[in-house]
């Protein structure tokens, strides 16, 4: 009996032990939407107030981290090629109406977030939306969000509507600077001009989350 008493004892204690090992070693879970997202540059100046699938009629606004203004398309015959770098982040700020009011709060963002190695991303990108106010970022894993974006990597009726049919890595904005950047080095032609786009950092509506 104090045989198999001491036994489910030192059980209790290796367990508590191994629980507490498990608690030292848990990674945080991160934050890519980072407290600093309202300063990164825009993607675009391109009013966004048409209605889209996913997002409905409402206003956004795309911004990205400076990494993901690193990228440097290759060339794949008379078209340009983009495959963002791992950790590039796009927020896009989701308003509640196409005219929010200065100061508005976004009532959720959206973020896509450079990551094939993830066995949760989709297209080589984790798709995740943001409980607004709580902060709670969810990555989402139905193929809606992909399935849209695929259409960035053909002809389709938004921005400068890729008519050369690039392949964009499922990013709709790709910022004009940056295009202009790779035309100029000898890339290859992309099509007709996007529309100019300052990639302004300023934020006219809402509060940073």
């Amino acid at each position: 009996m104090m045989r198999t008493r001491s036994i489910a004892l030192g059980a209790v204690a290796a367990l508590a032990v191994l629980c507490g090992l498990a608690s030292c070693t848990h990674k945080e879970e991160e934050v890519y939407g980072t407290p600093d997202y309202p300063t990164w540059k825009r993607t675009t100046d391109t009013l966004l107030n048409y209605p889209i699938p996913g997002h409905m009629n409402r206003l956004r606004i795309p911004r990205m981290n400076a990494k993901g203004f690193t990228v440097v398309p290759t060339r794949e015959g008379n078209k340009l090629h983009w495959d963002f770098p791992e950790d590039t982040v796009i927020v896009k700020e989701v308003y509640a109406t196409t005219t929010p009011a200065p100061g508005e709060a976004p009532v959720q963002l959206t973020i896509m977030v450079k990551d094939p190695a993830d066995p949760r991303s989709q297209g080589g990108w984790l798709w995740i939306t943001r409980d607004l106010p709580n902060g709670k970022e969810t990555v989402f894993m139905g193929n809606f969000c992909v399935t849209c974006h695929e259409n960035a990597n053909e002809p389709h009726p938004y921005f400068d509507k890729n008519p050369n049919s690039e392949f964009r890595d499922y990013v709709y904005f790709v910022p004009t600077d940056i295009q202009a950047k790779a035309l100029g080095s000898g890339g290859a032609a992309s099509g007709s001009a996007a529309p100019a786009d300052s990639g302004s950092s300023q934020s006219e509506y809402g509060e940073s989350y």
